[in-house]
């Protein structure tokens, strides 16, 4: 019974701090006709328009602006948008409803917290380093959100051929995590996969969960 309850409470917070984040959005420049709050929010910070299904029109505008994370462009007035002839109200309201969306599946990322047997915290807490990932031959910073995605399901990434029939093949390869930690060295072996291909899906997973490279000095 305990337990339950306990499972309760947690949930009950975690709606609650989704909940704050949402209503700190909907005050932001871009969803709002009046302007009212400026959005400093390293969640919000980490999250790449390209990640999101946003429409075309916006996404093309926001990359000739340069505007390339959620807080940019939730600190972008929607009047300024709109002088852009290419963009109507229509597309505004749209995005605004995507946004939400994708919020909504990543709603985890947003509130949870870093696995900590994959943390080595430094004295400025605001880093961490990831252990080394067997995948991309490298050690990687990260930050909370990232790796809370990272345990999500492996559809969430746009994967070669040849690597989803190795992963059916592989049954235990469930989440991002996982193909993070399989090593390079098996993967090439098999007999359809080649260095570019392997090239190809850490591109794609570092971009995913916008890892950092670390570099140790001695």
């Amino acid at each position: 019974m305990m337990a339950t309850k306990m499972d309760a409470f947690n949930t009950n917070v975690t709606t609650k701090k989704f909940d704050e984040i949402i209503q700190l959005i909907k005050k932001s420049d871009f969803f709002s006709k009046h302007k009212t709050i400026s959005i400093n929010n390293q969640q919000l910070r980490q999250i790449y328009l390209k990640t999101i299904d946003l429409p075309l029109k916006l996404k093309f505008y926001a990359d000739k602006q340069n505007i390339f994370t959620l807080e940019h462009l939730l600190n972008t007035e929607t009047k300024s948008i709109l002088r852009n002839r290419n963009i109507g109200e229509k597309t505004i309201v749209k995005s605004r409803r995507i946004i939400l969306e994708n919020l909504k599946k990543i709603k985890d990322c947003l509130v949870g917290t870093e696995p900590e047997e994959y943390l080595t915290a430094f004295k400025d807490t605001d880093c961490f380093v990831g252990k080394y990932f067997p995948l991309l031959r490298d050690n990687f910073a990260t930050t909370q959100i990232y790796f809370n995605l990272a345990s999500q399901d492996i559809s969430c990434i746009k994967l070669p051929k040849f690597i989803k029939q190795y992963i059916l093949k592989k049954k235990k390869i469930k989440c991002i995590l996982d193909l993070l930690n399989v090593d390079y060295n098996e993967l090439i072996k098999e007999p359809m996969i080649g260095h570019m291909t392997i090239r190809k899906l850490q591109t794609e997973i570092i971009d995913l969960l916008n890892l950092r490279k670390v570099i140790f000095l001695s």
